[in-house]
């Protein structure tokens, strides 16, 4: 058995705060062990406050650091950000009194 699949063993049973464990929901990605016994992975911590972030980084880095032949343990987390409103996006009015439209030209002579 490779020390890969020894690490995903060890992550599937660490509990996802919103069910099941971090690799049956997809919270753990890429996961990466070199031949020196350093592991890594990508976490996703989408939908978590910190705290709750923060004690599941733990608990993964917990959980591979366990795992006979792993040297070290990298755990980087990521989350997606909520889109700004549309209405944020547009501008609300001119800038510039007495101006309607504005064209951008550009030579692109680089």
């Amino acid at each position: 058995m490779s020390l890969k699949h020894k690490v995903e063993i060890a992550l599937a049973a660490v509990a996802d705060p919103a069910g099941g464990d971090v690799i049956s929901s997809g919270r753990a990605a890429g996961i990466v062990v070199k031949d020196d016994g350093q592991a890594g992975l990508v976490l996703a911590v989408d939908g978590l406050d910190r705290t709750a972030a923060e004690r599941l980084q733990a608990a993964v880095e917990a959980a591979v650091r366990r795992v006979p032949g792993v040297t070290a343990a990298r755990i980087i987390l990521t989350a997606d950000r909520a889109s700004a409103p549309a209405s944020a996006a547009r501008p609300t009015d001119s800038t510039v009194p007495g101006i309607r439209k504005l064209v951008a030209v550009a030579s692109g002579k680089g």
